[in-house]
């Protein structure tokens, strides 16, 4: 990081915009997992939307 800033930069200090709530902390991560697994053209996680939603999806590998 030394390479890519000024010692400007690296002497601003950045202040917390707003306080996080303990429940914020813990939801938002949960709701962006549900969102990323739920996607249906997510090929790679299709696999798991299986196993999230009760096992309602069946993932069948044909070898030749």
């Amino acid at each position: 990081m030394r390479a890519l800033t000024t010692p400007a930069e690296r002497k601003i200090k950045m202040k917390q915009l707003r306080s996080v709530s303990k429940a914020e902390k813990i939801i938002f991560p949960i709701i962006i997992t549900a969102v990323v697994f739920s996607n249906p053209y997510n090929r790679k996680t299709n696999r798991l939307c299986g196993f999230f939603h009760g096992g309602a999806r069946k993932v069948i590998v044909v070898t030749k």
